[in-house]
């Protein structure tokens, strides 16, 4: 079943501040904990493992080499000497990202939101129902959706322009999912406390969250 995105406020990135909308993968969270892994931190093995699609067998030699010691839970090496399987996932998804804009500043949060295209979708909430023509040619040029003050959509938002893996991207995906375990850990979400509930979702959030050791950017 596909979980509803959770509304995240106020994370900045790139000096632009957003909310989000972020989807937690339970499944792999609980595989992780039963295989007795957590995030994964090592900068060479996250760019290796990137390279290769998830559950689909590759034949590499090199990097079946490479992938020596590694957990069984991360990737699955085949006796052929030279078959390896990608099983590691991320632990979130950013769905979309919103910006709001006050009167007269519409132009600038489509400026804004748009550097967020190699991330996920991108939307600019209007606080009135008209638009400069102006704003909504940016706007079309850069993917961006745009939203009346109803929620009505004005503009549909294109999905990312790529799917970019950098430490920009790294950078957003640990502050989403901090911001999210927080958010979780305050409500209580997926049910009571103890259970699949607020406290289990910030411990895992955080704990699972792949990012290279040391690779904190400006932002």
């Amino acid at each position: 079943m596909h979980r509803l995105p959770v509304r995240v406020e106020d994370i900045a990135l790139l000096g632009v501040r957003v909310a989000a909308y972020v989807v937690t993968d339970w499944a792999e969270h609980r595989r992780r904990e039963a295989a007795g892994i957590t995030a994964v931190t090592d900068p060479a093995l996250l760019d290796r493992l990137l390279d290769l699609p998830i559950d689909v067998p590759v034949r590499d030699a090199v990097i079946w080499a490479e992938m020596a010691g590694q957990a069984p839970a991360i990737v699955e090496r085949a006796g052929d000497g030279a078959s390896v399987t990608r099983l590691l996932r991320s632990p979130l998804a950013t769905e979309d990202v919103t910006i709001s804009a006050a009167v007269g500043r519409e132009l600038a949060a489509v400026q804004d939101v748009s550097l967020f295209a190699g991330f996920t979708r991108r939307w600019m909430v209007a606080s009135c129902d008209q638009l400069p023509d102006v704003v909504q040619l940016e706007a079309k040029l850069c993917g961006v959706g745009v939203l009346g003050p109803e929620g009505k959509v004005v503009l549909p938002a294109a999905p990312p322009a790529s799917v970019l893996i950098d430490k920009w991207s790294w950078l957003w995906r640990r502050r989403s999912t901090t911001a999210a375990g927080s958010l979780h850990g305050r409500v209580g979400l997926l049910g009571p406390r103890g259970s699949h509930g607020g406290r289990y979702e910030q411990r895992l959030s955080v704990r699972y969250l792949d990012c290279p050791a040391g690779g904190r950017s400006p932002g």
